[in-house]
């Protein structure tokens, strides 16, 4: 299954920030079931989704909505409830952690940025990998918020530049 097509199944209608909870509802047990049965398939399936998240694009809204999704999928995998948290599963989901936050520190934008974020600062994450992370995280966050700044302030000038103020 390419991964794309789980992400055209799950938000093909959908806007960025919608809710991907049907989506986890619909599919979470299908992809619980090739991770038991496929020893190969977490490791494949979380690159494949950190490759799409990562990706340079030009400015394409349908890409941020795929982005969008698949930095969800990526944060219900690695800090979902019970199915992903037992066994062999967690294991094989854990090996990929630090795959996946060096390969967003190594391509930022603003979805890698928030998947780093938020598996290097949560609660599942041990203390090492917190060492080994955090900081680097840190600073790709406080560097994209500098980066928001910036183009908020662009914004304003072009939205000034559009005004015709004079009539």
């Amino acid at each position: 299954m390419e991964v794309m097509h789980l992400f055209a199944l799950t938000k093909t209608r959908f806007r960025l920030h919608s809710p991907m909870t049907g989506a986890f509802v619909i599919w979470s047990n299908l992809i619980r079931r090739l991770i038991v049965h496929i020893p190969s398939f977490a490791r494949l399936f979380i690159v494949s989704m950190t490759e799409i998240l990562t990706t340079p694009t030009v400015l394409d809204l349908s890409a941020d909505v795929y982005r969008e999704a698949v930095s969800q999928w990526l944060l219900h995998l690695f800090q979902g409830g019970a199915p992903w948290r037992q066994g062999r599963i967690k294991h094989d989901i854990d090996e990929c952690r630090s795959l996946v936050v060096g390969e967003c520190v190594a391509s930022p934008n603003v979805w890698s940025a928030q998947v780093a974020k938020s598996l290097t600062h949560h609660e599942d994450a041990d203390e090492e990998f917190k060492i080994r992370w955090e900081v680097l995280v840190d600073s790709l966050v406080l560097m994209d918020d500098d980066d928001d700044d910036d183009d908020d302030n662009d914004e304003d000038v072009v939205a000034d530049e559009m005004c015709d103020c004079t009539a």
